[in-house]
């Protein structure tokens, strides 16, 4: 009798199964039957691997969406806080900037200053000698 490549299953020989080809035929469908319902187990049902037993792909795809999701909430988190952090970071840039400004002007007007009195007392003193 010939047998299947794939699930080693008896079928019926083309011309060669007289009078028995039904019951090869029932047999080669429960076989298949019964293949099927495993591979439905293992493929279908979103079930946690118990002792011994593979996870079900659904399981491991559900899983799968579960830390892709908690892995692009914490991608956004991060981008958040790190927004928060160079924000902070250029508004103390800007009000040292602001505070070196008003300290030049400062200095530029105190030298301002010291050179008028500067040139008042030179003033002075050459009138004195």
């Amino acid at each position: 009798m010939p047998i299947t490549t794939n699930l080693g299953i008896e079928i019926p020989e083309d011309k060669g199964s007289q009078n028995v080809w039904g019951g090869i035929l029932n047999n080669a469908l429960n076989a298949l039957a019964t293949e099927l319902s495993t591979t439905d187990t293992r493929l279908g049902t979103n079930v946690a691997p118990g002792s011994g037993e593979t996870a079900s792909l659904a399981y491991q795809i559900a899983q799968a969406a579960s830390a892709s999701t908690t892995t692009s909430t914490n991608a956004a988190t991060a981008v958040t806080i790190a927004t928060k952090m160079v924000n902070v970071y250029l508004v103390q840039l800007v009000t040292t900037v602001n505070t070196l400004d008003t300290s030049a002007t400062n200095a530029a007007s105190d030298a301002a200053i010291a050179k008028s009195d500067a040139s008042s007392a030179k003033s002075t003193a050459e009138s004195l000698v």
